[in-house]
This record gives structure tokens, C-alpha cells and sequence, in this order.
């Protein structure tokens, strides 16, 4: 899984390609939680490159705020 985050605006854009699996969802935690460190609040995830998503990273991805505990 790879990322490309993109800054337009006041929104941050992260590409998430590859598969998003229990493997690594964590990075995907840790890339949000640098750029909230970085001050950006509004957020755009792209998975139009993720080709797997399994159903425990997909239950993290609906409950928000699982993703940042």
C-alpha cells in the first residue's frame, strides 16, 4: 500500500493504492494523524487505486473514530 497526499486548498487529498488490510491500516492512521499534527483538518481519501479493502479496515474506515484512537 502506498500513499500520494496532495495539498489544494484547504483540503488534503490521500491516494490509497494497493490493498488497505489489517497489515497496514495503521499507516494509513499514522499518515492522518502527521498531517492533523500539520494543522490540516479537512480531509479527501481517494481509494479509486485501492484495489482490497478488507472488512475489518473497511469497519475503521466508517467509524472515524476508531481510526484515531
Amino acid at each position: 500500500m502506498g500513499f500520494k497526499v496532495v495539498a489544494k486548498d484547504d483540503v488534503t487529498l490521500i491516494e490509497v493504492g494497493g490493498q488497505l488490510i489489517v497489515g497496514n491500516r495503521q499507516l494509513l492512521k499514522e499518515q492522518v494523524l502527521d498531517q492533523l499534527e500539520r494543522g490540516d483538518r479537512k480531509f479527501r481519501l481517494d481509494f479509486s487505486k485501492t484495489d482490497y479493502v478488507d472488512s475489518v479496515s473497511y469497519t475503521h474506515l466508517t467509524l472515524p473514530t476508531i481510526l484515531l484512537v
